[in-house]
């Protein structure tokens, strides 16, 4: 996560665009779908350790200005009154994955939604990060949100949806 953070795509590419998707609201929750068994691969290993950079740097973001937000994204020291809860669901996780997210504060979802969750009902946004997901996991997420008040609160980091119109 701290190498993550420090790299020049953290910093002028991937957490600006963030900081500039969520700027003044406030994020409730962050759904992960797709992050693979992290225990051992480290792919998936990469994948977690974003999901918890968002976390962070979101939850920095509501109290700090954007450049200090994106070199203190890496610290766990925020405050958790204004950390989203974060979900994480993986059809593969193993039971040494999921004892390593109850460590890091990431619920799991126990049971295969197939995407569809609709977004926190409180006010603020909530981000999907769905790398490596099929469009069916899209279409979930975007059919149960499908509502003007609810897809202006909703913020997907995924692949490029141009992907699936070739598949």
């Amino acid at each position: 996560t701290q190498e993550m953070s420090e790299s020049n795509f953290w910093t002028k590419e991937v957490g600006k665009k963030i900081l500039c998707a969520t700027e003044g609201r406030k994020v409730n929750e962050i759904v992960a779908y797709g992050i693979g068994p992290f225990c051992c691969s480290k792919v998936s290993m990469v994948q977690i350790s974003f999901v918890v950079l968002v976390s962070n740097l979101v939850s920095s973001s509501s109290s700090s200005s954007s450049s200090s937000s994106l070199s203190s994204s890496s610290s766990s020291s925020t405050s958790s009154s204004t950390k989203p809860k974060v979900f994480i669901f993986d059809p593969i996780l193993s039971v040494p994955c999921k004892g390593a997210c109850q460590r890091l504060g990431i619920e799991v979802i126990e049971k295969d939604e197939r995407g569809v969750r609709m977004i926190s009902k409180s006010e603020g946004i909530t981000i999907f990060i769905m790398p490596h997901c099929d469009r069916f996991m899209y279409e979930g997420v975007l059919g149960a949100n499908w509502r003007i008040q609810e897809l202006e609160r909703l913020l997907i980091i995924g692949n490029s949806f141009s992907s699936y119109h070739l598949r």
